[in-house]
């Protein structure tokens, strides 16, 4: 039970970690093709790019999860997929009051409360659950394993899990994130010098207080190295903000770099509104960003607008 609980705490911190950043990236095959209906001027340029960019950088956030580490005491060992289960385990509804204020609950079905093992699931549920160290949560999320294979409590593994979020409300600092939709997540830690996360779903919605965005049919590669904090990720998907008006369709022509601050620093993202229209996103530095504004569709930059990522968060 101590292997399995550990293993909770993980994932736990990782869906703090999602709630925090907000973002994610796939499409499912079956769902009607999205399009964009986003008009694209000079005049929303700005915003609809700063919408798109934000994103992306809190994509970075992901980036934890492969640094997340076992709680002291948890027993070590290697857990493995594959192989008959043994017995199905229902574990909870287990209640458990947080350290300062309010509740949380865990249930589980599980194959084997030592291992994990294809198709087990998991489900947290937070009321108002503050355990002192400045967030509080609200609402749940649950978990259906699709593939373990490596030593958890060693840092090098491959998870591969279904997320379902349920208005997973985090405060901190005063800011109250709320997530709500779906993503997969697959992240392998098993080479010690970069740590891969691939995320994809159809829908996940964000409010930040008076602000909300939506991804659909989104997808998202990041690699991260351990050592330096750095990342670079390749992103594509539709987006839909309070920011502006209508859906854009997005996608980075090359790789994506957070230098270890969290800032961007490189890349290009094409980002298509309503008849073709375009605008094409060449990050130079954090200092320098520019806009290249095709506003008819017709493959001709119109407007060229210089900012910087400070000018683009205001």
């Amino acid at each position: 039970m101590a292997r399995m609980f550990g293993f909770c705490i993980i994932l736990f911190s990782a869906m703090v970690m999602i709630a925090c950043g907000g973002g994610g990236g796939g499409s499912s095959p079956g769902n009607p093709p999205q399009t964009a209906t986003a008009t694209i001027n000079p005049g929303n340029a700005p915003a609809i790019a700063a919408a798109v960019l934000d994103a992306s950088d809190e994509s970075q956030f992901f980036g934890d999860l492969g640094g997340l580490a076992a709680p002291a005491g948890a027993s070590t060992g290697t857990v493995t997929v594959g192989g008959a289960p043994v017995e199905e385990v229902t574990i909870g509804p287990e209640m458990e009051n947080c350290a300062v204020a309010g509740t949380s609950m865990f249930s589980a079905e599980i194959a084997d409360p030592q291992t994990l093992s294809n198709g087990d699931s998991l489900s947290f549920t937070f009321m108002q659950c503050d355990e002192g160290d400045g967030v509080v949560l609200d609402g749940g999320f649950d978990f259906l394993v699709n593939l373990f294979n490596g030593d958890v409590f060693n840092d090098t593994f491959t998870l591969d899990v279904g997320v379902t979020l349920f208005d997973l409300m985090v405060t901190e600092g005063g800011e109250t994130n709320t997530l709500d939709g779906d993503m997969n997540l697959l992240l392998d830690t098993s080479d010690t010098l970069e740590t891969t996360i691939t995320i994809n779903g159809d829908s996940l919605s964000l409010v930040s207080g008076l602000e909300t965005a939506t991804l659909s049919d989104y997808a998202m590669t990041i690699s991260v190295d351990p050592v330096s904090g750095s990342s670079s990720f390749s992103i594509s998907g539709f987006l839909s903000a309070s920011d502006f008006t209508g859906t854009v369709e997005f996608s980075s022509n090359a790789s994506l770099a957070v230098d270890s601050l969290g800032t961007p620093s490189s890349g290009v993202i094409v980002i298509t509104g309503a008849d073709g229209a375009t605008i094409t996103v060449r990050i130079f530095s954090a200092q320098q960003i520019q806009l290249d504004v095709d506003s008819n569709g017709d493959g001709e930059v119109d407007d060229v607008i210089m900012t910087s990522w400070s000018e683009l968060q205001t």
